[in-house]
């Protein structure tokens, strides 16, 4: 499944590109993610739950990021169970200087197999939206930060 679209950042791409690697920022960004666990340079082990309709779906994504050229970085995460499946997304993430701020895209593919993957596809809508408010997660913390907001 393809997951594509773009946000703005009232920030400037220096401002944003640190936030791309930054622990903390990318927990905040997965809802269902209570702490990322440091697996090396860019990698972290990310325990994650998401309710689909009267089923819970439990996993443990191994999530890398790395930068891929100037302002373009390569989000990963793949993870899964004997009982759900697994589950792999990756998410090529691009800033461009737009003003007053920066225009973050993204273009992404999810797949799944086993019982994620007949709960995703039967839930398409919905995971175009968790990943809309996963953008939109990281453009209002990264606002918040730079407004010295507390935030969750």
């Amino acid at each position: 499944m393809d997951l594509n679209g773009n946000v703005f950042v009232a920030l400037p791409p220096d401002r944003v590109a640190p936030a791309l690697t930054d622990p903390e920022m990318l927990r905040r960004m997965l809802p269902g993610c209570p702490g990322l666990e440091p697996a090396g340079p860019g990698r972290w082990r990310a325990p994650m739950e998401r309710d689909m309709g009267p089923l819970t779906l439990r996993l443990t994504a191994d999530l890398t990021m790395q930068a891929v050229g100037p302002n373009a970085w390569r989000l990963t995460a793949q993870g899964g169970t004997m009982i759900s499946g697994k589950v792999s997304a990756g998410f090529d993430i691009t800033l461009e200087e737009r003003a007053p701020g920066t225009r973050m895209t993204y273009a992404g593919t999810i797949e799944a197999s086993g019982l994620a993957g007949k709960m995703l596809a039967s839930r398409e809508e919905s995971l175009r939206n968790y990943v809309r408010n996963m953008f939109g997660t990281l453009v209002g913390e990264l606002e918040a930060a730079a407004r010295n907001e507390p935030t969750a």
